[in-house]
């Protein structure tokens, strides 16, 4: 039985270090990502329009997952370019960008089977609500609450088949990543929410504008870069708790990187 513990706050630390030197390392595809997400939000906002919170069973809506599915997919250069620059240290350029293609694929196929398995079952589950009288939504609700717990755990336990893909890790599989994270779900799940709690209650101004009756346009760019930014986080946060198992789970079974005995 190991006794050795992810340290959350170090790995948050380092995390957001890791965020910033992204930033600062990455200007060019940085800025193409928030100009993609900046186009999502206003397809999301102005052509598609946002959701009703006033409807107690609003109506079921395709294309928001459509949006989210785009969502998910752009930034995975950055992701893959991020995992690689931090782990073993390779130069984000763009001679990276072309040489990494095939990982690439690799990494956006395994993001929309990830994506397929979160979100079939809660579009599912939407559907029944909107079939149902009123009196069963609370039931169908809490049924939803459940079950969304029981999804953030496997999300938790998959998540370093990212990392693992991005540096070209080749027994990478879903399995191998869910064994590595046994036991450690609710501190990656500590790593991987405060710094996005912090960053959600500071998009509510801008939120104010998105369920306004007058939209504000404004306040797309503010919260798209609010979603770059957290986006780089969870890669680093990825990549940082993948180089912490490099160094001190007995069941990794992995040549380690060379930026593991510099962080360890």
């Amino acid at each position: 039985m190991e006794t050795i513990r992810l340290p959350v706050a170090r790995t948050v630390r380092l995390a957001l270090r890791d965020t910033a030197d992204i930033f600062v390392r990455m200007p060019v595809l940085c800025g193409l990502s928030l100009l993609v997400a900046i186009l999502l939000r206003w397809i999301e906002e102005v052509v598609v329009g946002p959701v009703s919170l006033e409807a107690i069973n609003p109506e079921f809506r395709p294309e928001i997952y459509v949006i989210g599915f785009a969502k998910y997919i752009y930034f995975v250069p950055l992701a893959v370019l991020s995992c690689r620059f931090l782990i073993i240290g390779r130069s984000p350029s763009w001679l990276e960008v072309r040489t990494t293609k095939n990982i690439m694929i690799v990494y956006s196929v395994v993001s929309i089977a990830i994506y397929i398995l979160i979100a079939a079952p809660i579009i599912t589950i939407e559907y029944i609500i909107n079939m149902m009288e009123s009196y069963a939504v609370i039931v169908s609700l809490s049924a939803g609450v459940i079950f969304s717990i029981f999804i953030m755990h496997w999300i938790m336990r998959w998540s370093l088949i990212y990392p693992a893909i991005a540096v070209d890790q080749r027994d990478a599989s879903l399995r191998w990543s869910a064994r590595t994270t046994k036991g450690m779900v609710w501190r990656i799940f500590l790593v991987q929410l405060v710094v996005p709690m912090i960053a959600v209650l500071a998009t509510f101004p801008f939120l104010i504008g998105k369920y306004s009756i007058k939209f504000e346009a404004w306040s797309i760019v503010p919260l798209a870069f609010i979603e770059v930014f957290l986006g780089i986080f969870l890669s680093a946060a990825e990549s940082e708790i993948y180089v912490w198992c490099c160094a001190n789970r007995k069941s990794y079974d992995v040549a380690a990187p060379r930026t593991v005995s510099e962080r360890a």
